[in-house]
């Protein structure tokens, strides 16, 4: 479904993930699903999985890794992902080994031009 020509299969796909999260055993496959749908070509698709990221977060082991793929996508063009991945990095924050580098990174992001 993520790699579906037909753009509602992809929603379904994104609507998917974001609603049974918890139920999904791997949590790991699942982190990279969303961050596929969340680059999605449909703003749909997108605006869907990326609320997802925050929901996530705290399940992945790698939180590191995690984390710079959420900080990534603030520089993405479409401004949902950006305020999406933004706000997922708050919720992220108190799950962050190194909470001194995620605050440095929130502040960077809080005073740049890109949110």
């Amino acid at each position: 479904m993520l790699q579906s020509k037909d753009v509602n299969e992809r929603r379904k796909a994104a609507k998917h993930l974001r609603e049974n999260f918890m139920a999904l055993p791997d949590k790991e496959s699942v982190w990279k699903d969303i961050l596929v749908l969340v680059k999605d070509k449909d703003s749909d698709v997108r605006r869907g999985s990326e609320y997802t990221l925050g929901l996530a977060f705290s399940y992945v082991k790698d939180k590191d890794k995690a984390w710079e793929d959420m900080l990534a996508l603030t520089n993405e063009k479409d401004n949902y992902v950006r305020m999406g991945a933004a706000s997922a990095l708050s919720q992220a924050l108190p799950h962050v080994k190194d909470r001194k580098k995620a605050w440095r990174d929130m502040l960077k992001l809080a005073n740049s031009d890109t949110i």
